[in-house]
């Protein structure tokens, strides 16, 4: 490993995935490298001296040994700039199939981001209308914060190199996908919820009742790892209104499609 080195000064990162899973693995961990250092450091023909350090640490030392002040002209070491990837950690491993590996997972964290912005918006209009009208108080702010915050966090903890990238375990990865499963339905229920309170007209007629929503979302998923539905629209002789929500902060020329089925019944 010193050969990797411009100075005889190493670091040696400590530690892997799933390690450290409980308090006694730390101390044996110490306890045990401990003891290596003390053996090393006790045999000067082995010329290693080893210790416990953090990143500051290493850096002090290798200013020590290099003499080295950045504030002095160029730096002894080069700089490396650019693009790091295609990553390839020996031989031809190349680091490349994450980039489209599971597809399924990485869209459903891309529609619940978009989900999570429009449902962001709309409660944030919903709770300024709420405040202002004291028949708007059923509103379930407190609600529906909660579910805010839970689709956030399951969407931050998705972004995680073996979550977004597809590298993790099966198993982790239905646990990740029912995690994002449930924050898009809770997701969707905050955007009919506030959408229902801003599009009625008359607020005192307000009432908020979840088991009946206002209205339908345009996709259906029945579980985490089923494909989204489309919302079949029932053609009857009454009316049915259609809402359409932008997100995005400017106006916007969109093509909406709509498709309606047509059951002709055969005598």
């Amino acid at each position: 490993k010193s050969k990797l080195f411009r100075t005889n000064v190493l670091l040696v990162p400590l530690g892997d995935d799933f390690r450290y899973s409980d308090s006694s693995e730390w101390d044996q961990q110490y306890q045990n490298y401990q003891k290596l250092f003390d053996y090393m450091n006790s045999h000067p023909e082995l010329h290693v001296k080893a210790q416990f350090g953090t990143l500051s640490d290493y850096f002090e030392a290798l200013r020590t040994v290099t003499s080295l002040d950045e504030s002095k002209g160029p730096s002894f070491f080069p700089v490396l700039s650019g693009d790091f990837f295609t990553y390839a950690d020996r031989d031809d491993h190349y680091w490349s199939g994450y980039f489209t590996s599971r597809p399924f997972y990485k869209r459903i964290a891309r529609v619940m981001e978009s989900q999570l912005r429009s449902a962001e918006i709309l409660y944030s209009l919903a709770i300024v209308q709420a405040q202002r009208n004291q028949k708007l108080s059923a509103f379930p702010s407190a609600e529906h914060y909660k579910l805010l915050t839970e689709a956030r966090r399951n969407l931050g903890l998705f972004q995680h190199h073996d979550a977004i990238t597809g590298t993790a375990k099966d198993w982790v990865v239905v646990d990740y996908g029912t995690r994002l499963y449930h924050s898009l339905m809770n997701l969707k229920k905050v955007i009919v919820d506030s959408a229902h309170l801003l599009i009625l007209k008359n607020k005192d007629m307000y009432s908020y009742n979840p088991s009946t929503p206002f209205f339908s979302m345009d996709e259906v998923q029945k579980a985490q790892d089923a494909l989204p539905q489309k919302t079949v629209i029932k053609v009857t002789g009454h009316p049915r209104p259609i809402a359409v929500f932008n997100p995005f902060e400017q106006e916007r020329l969109s093509v909406v499609f709509l498709c309606t089925l047509v059951l002709q019944k055969l005598r």
